[in-house]
């Protein structure tokens, strides 16, 4: 009987073919997205790093070798042969807004990539409406760069890390030359606790991370340094939102369907309070670094009409509650 080959076979044998090809780009990129469309079985990308055994003591390759293992992916993904930065400064509208230097680390979400779920937690109200599918982030080339970022990872996970660590040591080292601290958000639109595999997130002063996450705290605990703000989903109850907030010791953030019109338009101020407990505006700025306890970070729902009655049926959206 012939064994089916797994997925992890299968992809590098998808990216040695093309890279041995002279394919032209727009060949190259509808050829990724069929390939793409045959991966129907994604692992746990956090269960794969600890299959691997990668820990932040592991030795890392050279890092022109982690770079061309990047750009062979990329190129298989329908772009030049070269690689590309994984720690992005600037470019996503979100990030833009904090008063300090913002980077982020954006993968493809969920189980996007075709080969690894990277939000193990997610729940259905937060992939309904992830906002990486709208605007820019909707287009076929970001979203295909995103996958590529993501098969790093699953195919050479040293190697991502090797990258990963060079480049946020850079951008230390660029804010502490401007005196400029700057922040990081290591998962733009994942939730992988970077911070198990890697001692470079926190290793400067001048350069903060932090996350959203949706990973009960006793899986995903606090880190000195890290700041995580605990993600509420449809399944949260107020109780839970009120013990997350005073006595977990993050943050909470909460999509909240009040701050619409009718029409559609932002309503300009957000509620002071969300459950008898202080509240802020999460849209005014994604750095929560230095947010206190004990406040909830409320979030506009946001998305094409669909998207928000996704949201909204399921109860990932939620009006505002009294004390």
């Amino acid at each position: 009987m012939m064994i089916k080959p797994d997925t992890r076979t299968r992809v590098l044998a998808y990216v040695d073919d093309i890279d041995a090809h002279n394919y032209g780009a727009g060949r190259r990129a509808r050829m990724f997205d069929n390939f793409l469309e045959t991966l129907t079985a994604p692992v746990d990308a956090i269960r794969l790093l600890e299959r691997s055994g990668i820990t932040p003591d592991s030795p890392r390759p050279d890092l022109r070798e982690a770079r061309e293992l990047q750009a062979r992916i990329r190129y298989a993904a329908g772009f030049k042969r070269t690689p590309t930065a994984l720690v992005v400064f600037g470019g996503n509208i979100k990030l833009d807004l904090a008063p300090v230097r913002s980077y982020g680390v954006t993968l493809a979400q969920a189980s996007t990539s075709g080969v690894c779920n990277v939000c193990r937690w997610s729940t259905v109200g937060c992939r309904a409406g992830c906002v990486l599918q709208n605007g820019h982030g909707g287009r076929a080339t970001v979203q295909r760069a995103r996958i590529a970022r993501t098969w790093l990872l699953y195919l050479h996970p040293v190697a991502f890390y090797a990258i990963m660590e060079h480049e946020t040591a850079a951008a230390a080292r660029t804010c502490e030359r401007l005196g400029e601290p700057g922040v990081l958000r290591a998962n733009v639109a994942s939730d992988v606790p970077h911070e198990r595999y890697t001692r470079a997130l926190t290793a400067s002063p001048w350069l903060l991370p932090y996350d959203y996450t949706k990973a009960p705290e006793r899986q995903r605990p606090n880190v000195d340094g890290y700041a995580l703000v605990r993600s509420i989903g449809e399944h949260h109850t107020t109780a839970d939102i009120r013990r997350i907030a005073l006595a977990g010791g993050r943050p909470v953030v909460i999509v909240d369907v009040s701050t619409k019109k009718a029409d559609g338009a932002y309503i300009e101020t957000m509620p002071p309070t969300f459950a008898g407990i202080p509240a802020i505006d999460g849209d005014l700025s994604d750095d929560h670094t230095k947010t206190p306890r004990g406040v909830v970070i409320l979030l506009r729902g946001k998305g094409r009409p669909h998207v928000v009655a996704a949201m909204r049926s399921c109860g990932f959206m939620r009006a505002p509650v009294a004390a």
